[in-house]
């Protein structure tokens, strides 16, 4: 039935425009009866000034007087659509309108908790190795500290000069020595005696002989500390005490500073594990909080419609997967709903809040509603996604006035926005005026006396159908259609 509807328009247009041919053709050849009412052609008519609404049509889609969308939370990784309410669904507040699965979330929750109890193993055996590792630091310490002390004992014992006990002491042990050296020198001058007749082995007064030089040497070695104790530290001695003590105290300052960076630095290994474990926690608090952000509900009372999928070629619906953050449906309120339509850059400076409109919908033939213009956009939108230097709109919204509230949303919608008066102009068929392309300048085919005669005109403005000239033609005279 559309296709001969189809037909039957192009059918009747080419009837028009053939009919309009033929018409054009007899007013040439037969220019005399041009004056006889009789013989003008048909497709003419009069011209006459008066004044006429000025009217700029724009082209939208029906809109929600309040619209929320119901997005994907965060968290839930790719879910899939397991539950969702039918489009057109009367909902109210708090009613569950999408079901989304939870087997990848609980899976990434799986997951967490095992990364988040391998972290915390790992601290723990951080801090029990980081513990025996200060430890042996601390025992460095101690052992340098230890040898620091003794060498500044004996750099005070060399700086107090003799030390009387100590002389006695060593005069006492060098008696001694001098003793047992007697009983060796008559045991190795016997054994000697003994090994030249024969009757000892030459072994046994190799031995007392070694047994004798050791003792000799001994007893020099404490008589040279007698003498030394007896004549006190000398001052090379103690510059050498005093230089070892000093460079013991920088190691000793050295193993501090180690011990102290050492500490510093396994302390911030450990702070950066425990770091993570507050990560790994806060994910498995942020999955579990996803699970129970699975269900979304309506967030006021209105009716669901579906939004269209990713590629935008179908709406949602189950088993659909989505991602974060995608619009699934929208509960819309429509108690008084809008039309969002688009008005060309020329004609949008006359386009203000507040003016009148009528609203014609293509579902509903003949049917027209009253309207406002409630917003008027400053941000111009290129009429072409890939021409962002061509033509371009402007988004206006506007208000149904009166009862519309069955109206859905994404309904096309024409708006005839009333944007003034236009006084003592004539206003014509745009079929009438041939437009030049480049200059722009305007045409008409007047009927005269002699025949067609084409006339240059001047319009003050123009609309969707209308040209409204303002020079060029005067009341009375009879225009032609179609070029």
């Amino acid at each position: 039935m559309t296709q001969s509807a189809g037909m039957t328009r192009r059918l009747t247009h080419r009837g028009v425009s053939l009919l309009a041919s033929c018409l054009l053709l007899a007013s040439l050849a037969v220019p005399a009866l041009a004056d006889s009412p009789a013989q003008t052609p048909s497709l003419a008519f009069t011209v006459s000034a008066g004044d006429h609404p000025f009217i700029v049509r724009a082209r939208g889609l029906v809109a929600a007087e309040v619209e929320m969308d119901l997005i994907v939370p965060s968290g839930l990784g790719s879910p899939i659509i397991e539950t969702l309410a039918e489009q057109g669904t009367v909902v109210k507040k708090d009613d569950v309108v999408v079901g989304l699965s939870i087997f990848d979330v609980e899976k990434e929750v799986r997951k967490a908790q095992i990364e988040l109890a391998r972290k915390k193993a790992e601290l723990s055996r951080r801090e029990r190795e980081d513990g025996i590792k200060i430890a042996e630091y601390e025992d460095k310490l101690r052992q340098k500290q230890h040898n620091l002390d003794a060498s500044r004992a004996a750099l005070a014992l060399l700086e107090a000069g003799p030390d009387p006990l100590e002389a006695k002491r060593l005069e006492l042990k060098v008696r001694a020595i001098e003793i047992e050296l007697g009983d060796l020198e008559r045991k190795d001058g016997t054994q000697q005696a003994l090994a030249r007749k024969g009757f000892a082995s030459s072994l046994e007064a190799d031995e007392a002989r070694g047994a004798l030089l050791r003792k000799r040497l001994e007893l020099q070695k404490e008589r040279n500390l007698l003498a030394r104790e007896r004549m006190g530290a000398r001052s090379e001695d103690i510059e050498k005490q005093r230089l070892s003590a000093a460079s013991l105290e920088r190691q000793v300052e050295l193993a501090r500073r180690d011990l102290k960076e050492q500490a510093g630095i396994l302390a911030l290994e450990r702070e950066k594990i425990a770091l993570e474990i507050q990560a790994k926690e806060a994910k498995v608090a942020e999955k579990n909080h996803a699970k129970s952000q699975s269900l979304l509900k309506a967030p006021i009372d209105g009716t669901v419609i579906h939004r269209q999928n990713f590629f935008g070629r179908e709406p949602y619906q189950v088993g659909s997967q989505v991602w974060e953050g995608a619009s699934i449906a929208q509960v819309v309120r429509m108690e008084r709903p809008r039309a969002t339509v688009k008005v060309s850059e020329r004609a949008i400076d006359r386009v203000k809040e507040d003016m009148t409109a009528i609203l014609m919908l293509p579902a509903e033939p003949g049917r027209k509603y009253t309207g406002k213009v409630l917003q008027v956009s400053g941000v111009p939108k290129p009429r072409e996604r890939g021409d962002p230097a061509g033509a371009k709109d402007f988004e206006v919204t506007l208000v149904f006035e009166g009862k519309a509230s069955h109206l859905k949303p994404n309904l096309p919608v024409i708006a005839d926005i009333e944007t003034g008066r236009l006084t003592a102009v004539f206003r014509v068929p745009k079929e009438t005026v041939d437009e030049h392309e480049k200059t722009r300048d305007l045409k008409v085919r007047k009927l005269t006396a002699s025949g067609v005669e084409v006339v240059a005109v001047k319009a003050a403005d123009e609309d969707h159908n209308w040209f409204y000239l303002q020079s060029g033609v005067a009341a009375g005279d009879r225009l032609l259609y179609e070029w």
